[in-house]
């Protein structure tokens, strides 16, 4: 079983994605404030001893527990990491500061369902964040929306530097802070779009302006200081955040090819919707229209559970399949002398019995979703199939997209996905508090290894053909995808 955003609407650099189930999260989000209400009004000031025993902690808790630890970043590396980080360390920091330090042990671990967050009621009162949307296309980034009406005519335009500093420079050093599966960057990237004001504010600081470089219509370069806006009331979710816990399932045939898009696989969302009935339905429209040529839209998909991607592909896939190779995790019981008293522990409600230890070291777990053979349905799909994706398919998507991509013919469309095509740590997780620093931590267990024949090379499903809105096409609300795919299949059609 395996999540990827859920319901807490934290502010999105400390968003807390994938964990086991929504009553959990809420009450994880009441553990926190109750624990942290004396942190809203000050930063106080933590000694440095305090700040390596929280060192000492995170680490000695990622390697008990995080069974994919060293998947993208060695042992060694990691070490080196900590002891450098612990030798710089000054006299005290604020919480604060200290994630500023840490925090791109986000990207250095590169799990996409581990964080290191700061504590949310933690933020820093009357935070102050710019009042524009970023968009990035290839190696541009252009402005894609402003909260302030005075500045409507910048919309569409390159930027060049943010308060004296390369826009390129300051996007790569705010995605140190995302997390991410292995080497892909389509992920963060695509977060790091929609939260970039706030990302901006929690990391470079708090201003009352920013001072903008822009290129006009003509090309040149203009520098303006926009005044910036309160964060509180200013950041929405994203899309793929309200999919998961609003999504459905939506179908037509346009020009004869069939269109499903599936915008979570989230279990609790999609049986609100009769998931699995509406699959039924679907699949027997198309066979009784006789469709050749069908897309899968998991663009936005943040994931979900693995019985719901197995129900999809029990249309897709003509042969029996079995989802996932193994299913492990490296602890058999919990050391509570390592974990401090701020933690939330999984309950685990089958305990510690069904864990075989494995030669590899490992505790396979034979009780789980995705192990078991799944039949194909009678009136399976076996025509011409396209999958479209992007940075914000993740997790169980990203499977998805894996698992299509060898075990059948499939045509992807869009971009790099974002979810791992080979494995992911994630599921079940450990979520605490640092002690001193109260910062946010979770550290997921479950390793789930596809069922695919395929090295890991730290990235999820590579397009066949990469398409992307412009940033016109992006503000016009087109969808580049999908007129580049339905040209495509009439080219097929007509043999050109």
């Amino acid at each position: 079983m395996q999540e990827r955003f859920g319901p807490l609407n934290w502010p999105p650099i400390f968003t807390l994605y994938n964990g086991k189930t929504q009553a959990l999260k809420t009450r994880f989000l009441l553990f926190l404030l109750a624990l942290s209400t004396t942190f809203v009004l000050a930063q106080p000031k933590i000694p440095r001893g305090q700040l390596i025993q929280d060192l000492e902690i995170l680490k000695r808790n990622l390697e008990a527990y995080h069974t994919g630890l060293y998947t993208y970043c060695s042992k060694e590396t990691l070490d080196a990491w900590f002891e450098t980080t612990q030798s710089q360390l000054p006299d005290s920091l604020t919480a604060y500061e200290f994630f500023r330090v840490v925090g791109p042990l986000n990207s250095l671990i590169a799990n996409g369902h581990t964080y290191l967050h700061i504590n949310p009621a933690t933020r820093e009162p009357h935070l102050n964040i710019p009042s524009f949307g970023i968009y990035k296309y290839q190696d541009s980034y252009l402005i894609k929306s402003t909260q302030q009406d005075e500045y409507q005519h910048l919309i569409g335009h390159k930027l060049v530097t943010l308060n004296g500093e390369p826009i390129g420079e300051v996007f790569q050093s705010l995605m140190k802070y995302r997390t991410r599966d292995g080497n892909n960057t389509t992920m963060p990237a695509e977060e790091l779009q929609h939260y970039f004001a706030l990302t901006y504010s929690l990391v470079y600081g708090s201003t009352e302006t920013i001072q903008v470089t822009y290129q006009d219509d003509q090309g040149r370069s203009q520098t303006i200081n926009i005044p910036s806006i309160p964060a509180e009331g200013n950041v929405a979710p994203s899309a793929a955040e309200l999919l998961y816990d609003e999504g459905g399932v939506h179908f037509e045939i346009k020009d004869s090819v069939g269109i499903l898009t599936v915008q979570t696989f989230n279990q609790a969302a999609l049986e609100k919707v009769g998931y699995l009935a509406q699959l039924q339905s679907i699949f027997s429209e198309i066979a009784a229209a006789e469709i050749q040529h069908l897309i899968v839209d998991v663009r936005n998909n943040g994931g979900g559970n693995t019985p719901m991607v197995e129900a999809l592909l029990s249309y897709l896939c003509d042969q029996p399949f079995v989802f996932y190779k193994g299913v492990y995790q490296a602890h058999r019981q919990w050391d509570t002398s390592i974990i401090p008293a701020v933690a939330e522990y999984p309950k685990i409600s089958l305990g510690w019995a069904y864990l075989k230890k494995d030669p590899n070291g490992l505790y396979r777990i034979t009780i789980t979703d995705g192990i078991k053979k799944v039949h194909p349905q009678p009136n399976v799909f076996r025509g011409h199939l396209y999958v479209f994706g992007n940075g914000n398919s993740l997790s169980a998507a990203g499977e998805f997209g894996s698992f299509i991509k060898h075990h059948r013919e499939a045509t992807f469309i869009g971009e790099e996905l974002g979810g791992n095509q080979v494995q992911n740590t994630s599921g079940q997780d450990l979520i605490m508090l640092l002690p001193h620093s109260q910062l946010a931590v979770k550290i997921p267990f479950v390793l789930w290894k596809m069922n695919v024949d395929t090295e890991n090379d730290g990235h999820g499903v590579q397009p066949d053909y990469w398409v992307r809105n412009t940033i016109q096409q992006e503000l016009s609300d087109e969808d580049a995808v999908m007129k580049f795919a339905l040209k495509h299949i009439a080219d097929l059609r007509e043999g050109r």
